[in-house]
């Protein structure tokens, strides 16, 4: 394809209020493999001239931001960097929309075919841009493909083990994400929504309307330098889980910047979700990882691949059934004290690795109906806690599966029992002359 990572456009937002933060991540960004400072644009929400010269002066990328309180000739780099073109401050979702409008016509008539989005507070693996350069190529070709992000939702260290792996998502993630200059100009764009702050929402669905999808890493390749919303909260996890943010807050200190991780005040549950998760998660420590041949990734032989030719017989046709958790937990050899008394009896091979096993597949009732009450619940939102996973919607699942790693297994939850995934399963194992 020739596609390098200098050929990625980058676009951060940054709020110009957190100084120390936006360092973290200019800093983290300018080490990554195969950066060119010039495909760098930093956007500034508020008026303030601290996060330009960290931009401009410090590392040599351009900026845009507010016409009040900008340098109009930054230190250390030449005054066509600096674009004081936005009328003042701005909330978060319209600061994005703005900055949008500016990058498309920033980097246009030049090399880019791709826009990567990202925010202050981020910081990266040094493959983040080689991971998005070998993507372009599928991207540019499968029309169904509209965004692909760094961040994994499911991410969780316990559930990822190869950063070769790129799995599609009917799923859109706001974090680190990419989407080509051609959709953000002539669809994106066109019909942003005025009520900014829901634009996640409103690309989602989108996303569904357009039947379109992205792509995200097993293997995460961005994290939080902050723990911030992770502060001053009450309970026992959220307490354990600052306390493994604070060492990326630590790092972050080591190499010499100013940090700060007082309380956030503005926090959502979002941003707090996001801050726990990546606490909890690995990121991709090579320089480079070669992702191996794309063209996997495109919608038809992506579908193949993920029911059948999976290498090692890990695809979905392949999977063994599990009729719930505690069997899940039973079939590996793993049940714990609690899950035993409950089945009556003791498997008598606890701690058993479950070594090279084909998958197996959990299969999620959405609606379910409480036997004590008679309310109909939802059962993902139980499946969910006990794995770890977001609460509410489920999240990077392809047609209505979810592939993760599960203590040496891999393991398919269906949280979409009527998906054509299933469909395709029943079919061939009726063709096969069983069905489990």
């Amino acid at each position: 394809s020739g596609r390098q990572p200098s050929d990625i456009a980058v676009l951060v937002l940054a709020t110009g209020r957190k100084v120390w933060l936006v360092r973290a991540t200019l800093q983290s960004l300018s080490r990554t493999h195969g950066l060119s400072s010039s495909s760098v644009l930093v956007s500034q929400a508020n008026p303030g001239e601290s996060s330009q010269l960290a931009a401009v002066g410090e590392f040599g990328f351009s900026w845009a931001g507010p016409e009040s309180g900008a340098l109009r000739s930054a230190p250390g780099g030449p005054e066509a960097r600096s674009f004081p073109v936005f009328a003042g401050a701005a909330s978060p979702g319209k600061h994005l929309n703005r900055s949008l409008v500016f990058a498309a016509r920033h980097f246009r008539g030049q090399r880019y075919q791709s826009l990567l989005v990202l925010e202050e507070g981020q910081v990266f693996s040094l493959d983040l841009l080689g991971f998005f350069s070998q993507l372009e190529p599928v991207m540019s070709r499968d029309t169904s493909l509209w965004c692909a992000s760094a961040w994994n939702e499911n991410g969780l260290a316990q559930y990822v083990a190869d950063p070769t792996v790129v799995l599609r998502s009917d799923w859109f993630s706001p974090v680190a994400w990419l989407v080509p200059l051609p959709v953000l100009r002539h669809t994106l764009l066109p019909q942003w929504p005025e009520e900014h702050n829901t634009w996640h929402v409103w690309l989602r669905e989108l996303l569904a309307a357009e039947e379109k999808q992205c792509l995200f890493p097993e293997v995460p390749r961005v994290a939080f330098a902050s723990a911030e919303c992770l502060r001053g909260r009450s309970s026992v996890m959220d307490e354990a889980v600052a306390k493994s943010a604070a060492q990326v807050v630590a790092a972050v200190a080591a190499a010499n910047l100013p940090v700060t991780a007082a309380p956030s005040q503005r926090c959502s549950e979002e941003e707090a979700f996001l801050q726990r998760l990546s606490a909890l998660s690995v990121v991709s420590g090579t320089l480079r990882v070669n992702l191996g041949d794309v063209r996997r990734l495109e919608a038809i032989a992506y579908r193949d691949f993920f029911l059948w030719r999976w290498p090692g017989n890990q695809g979905l046709l392949h999977s063994k059934p599990v009729g719930s958790v505690s069997e899940l937990e039973a079939h590996l050899g793993y049940e714990p004290a609690a899950l035993t008394r409950l089945g009556g009896e003791d498997s008598g091979n606890s701690g058993a690795k479950a070594l090279n096993q084909p998958p197996l597949r959990l299969v999620i009732q959405r609606q379910d109906v409480d036997q004590e009450t008679g309310n109909r619940i939802d059962s993902w939102t139980a499946v969910a806690a006990y794995f770890g996973l977001p609460p509410g919607q489920p999240r990077g699942t392809y047609a209505g599966v979810m592939r993760l790693w599960w203590r040496n297994v891999i393991l398919y939850i269906v949280v979409d029992a009527s998906s054509p995934l299933m469909a395709a399963l029943e079919n061939q194992q009726r063709k096969s002359g069983w069905l489990l």
